[in-house]
C-alpha cells in the first residue's frame, strides 16, 4: 500500500528491529492464550510473522497513525508490549476485541469439528455467526443505503 507522511511516523532506521532478526527483549510476553503452547521464537517466529505481514499488505491492515503495515509493530522497539506473538495450533481473539468471547466460542467449535473430522466445509465457516459491525447487530441507521457487495 502507497504511504503517505504521518506526523508521527518516520522511517525511524534505529528504531526498528530487522525482518531477519528475532529480539525477544523487543517483542511482547505470549499473554494467556497462548499459555501451554509452543510459542514460536527464533527461525519459526520469523517465518510466520513474513507470512503474516504479507497477509497483512494483501489486506492492507496498516496502523496509519505511525504509517506502516502493522506487523511492523513487533519491530518498533518503542512499543515492547506490543506487536504479535505466534504458537502452534492456537489462535483466539484476546478480551479487549469487539466479540471476542463469540469469537472465541466459535474458533472453539471450528477447532473440535475439525480435530472430529478433518475438515471445515465453507457451510460451517458461513454459519459462523459472529457480526462484523460494533453493536452485533445487522444494519444500522444506514444500512438501508449501502451495498451488499461493498468492500467494507
Amino acid at each position: 500500500m502507497p504511504s503517505f507522511p504521518s506526523p508521527f511516523g518516520s522511517d525511524g532506521g534505529d528504531l526498528f528491529d530487522g525482518y531477519d532478526e528475532f529480539v525477544a527483549e523487543n517483542l511482547p510476553d505470549p499473554g494467556r492464550f497462548l499459555e501451554g503452547h509452543d510459542v514460536l521464537a527464533g527461525a519459526d517466529h520469523l517465518a510466520f510473522h513474513r507470512l503474516t505481514r504479507d497477509c497483512f499488505e494483501e489486506r492492507t491492515v496498516y496502523d496509519m497513525t505511525f504509517d506502516y503495515n502493522l506487523t511492523r509493530l513487533n519491530l518498533d522497539t518503542r512499543h515492547g508490549s506490543a506487536g504479535f506473538r505466534y504458537a502452534v495450533d492456537r489462535v483466539r481473539a484476546a478480551p479487549m476485541h469487539n466479540q471476542s468471547e463469540a469469537v472465541n466460542d466459535r474458533l472453539a467449535e471450528l477447532e473440535a469439528t475439525y480435530t472430529e473430522t478433518g475438515d471445515i466445509t465453507d457451510e460451517t465457516a458461513e454459519a459462523a455467526g459472529v457480526e462484523s459491525n460494533p453493536t452485533g447487530q445487522r444494519g444500522g441507521a444506514s444500512a438501508g443505503s449501502r451495498s451488499t457487495d461493498a468492500p467494507f
